[in-house]
């Protein structure tokens, strides 16, 4: 079974498609949660560099700033309710797994404040 999805790229005028394994895309959950990463540095591997993506055409795709975006992807800001459901309507998993990403990543980022 494949994970599949396809997004229509404001500006460009046509479709642009890709998959990637399902049992790979758990794996690569199941490692993130279990050494929690920033999401936006999965957004980055998983969704918009298979397909190809600039940041400005994901944003345009996601109706998101590609200011915004671009500090998601560079772990600087977190993927928020709004973001993860945009997310989830254009194919790239669902609200509910960006959230627990999130969810995973703060809970490290406080342990680590707590420990040093």
């Amino acid at each position: 079974m494949m994970w599949k999805w396809s997004t229509t790229v404001a500006n460009s005028m046509h479709a642009v498609s890709g998959s990637v394994p399902a049992s790979e895309l758990a794996k690569a959950v199941e490692h993130v949660r279990a050494n929690p990463s920033h999401p936006g540095l999965f957004l980055r591997e998983f969704c918009i560099e298979p397909l190809g993506l600039s940041v400005p055409q994901a944003a345009r795709t996601l109706d998101v700033a590609p200011r915004e975006l671009h500090l998601i992807l560079a772990c600087h800001a977190p993927v928020s309710t709004e973001l993860a459901r945009k997310l989830e309507r254009v194919g790239w998993s669902t609200s509910r797994m960006w959230l627990a990403l999130q969810a995973d990543y703060d809970r490290a980022q406080q342990r680590r404040e707590h420990v040093t």
